[in-house]
């Protein structure tokens, strides 16, 4: 099993290859940065090519709140980010509530998105409506029969968040939620990559760019 295993894993470098090609925008635009991106996927395998997808739903946000920030980040960006972008962050450590950990590189244009704040979109807006309204949580409201006042207020606050995103510059720290904008992405398991001291190809990359 131990062999078997082995040469799969051998096998499966050739996907160094691929990202060598096809990730190139990646590379140079971080060449001095080198960043490194992370994000937990629901898949086992030693790396994978997905697409992002442009119909994404919200895990724990309203649906209506999810349209509604939507609508703030088309009026800034053009794009309805929320449902468009797959969400990764420089520390690893953070993927594991979401799923098994890749390493995320985008094939051909992208584009990224940050707050220099935010780790958690939800959680931020949350902690906002809970200190105004008394406790209250996003989870626990009915959109159709919520109070105007509410209503008014997130909208307000969703504005005042979305307006200090940026498009495109290396993040300022780490721990921040990053989107990714493209069509297609390379996903290489970090249970795959550390083991195999894989990642001095990746800085390769980034040396050549």
């Amino acid at each position: 099993m131990r062999l078997i295993n082995y040469i799969n894993e051998k096998n499966d470098e050739h996907v160094f290859d691929l990202i060598r090609k096809n990730c190139k925008p990646y590379f140079k635009r971080f060449k001095k940065e080198k960043l490194i991106l992370y994000s937990g996927r629901k898949k086992l395998n030693t790396w994978f090519e997905g697409k992002i997808r442009k119909n994404r739903k919200p895990l724990d946000m309203p649906e209506e709140l999810h349209e509604l920030t939507n609508n703030h980040f088309e009026k800034k960006f053009g794009v309805s980010l929320r449902s468009e972008c797959l969400f990764a962050y420089e520390l690893l450590g953070y993927t594991s509530h979401y799923g098994n950990p890749y390493i995320i590189l985008p094939i051909g244009n992208f584009d990224i998105y940050w707050h220099p704040q935010i780790i958690d979109f939800f959680g931020e807006l949350d902690d906002k409506l809970s200190n105004e309204f008394d406790g209250l949580q996003l989870m626990s409201l009915n959109m159709r029969d919520v109070d105007y006042t509410i209503l008014e207020f997130l909208d307000k606050e969703i504005k005042i968040i979305v307006d200090k995103y940026v498009k495109n510059k290396p993040p300022v720290k780490k721990g921040i939620e990053i989107m990714i904008h493209g069509d297609k992405y390379y996903a290489l398991s970090t249970r795959w990559i550390n083991p195999n001291n894989y990642m001095d190809k990746i800085w390769e990359m980034f040396n050549e760019a």
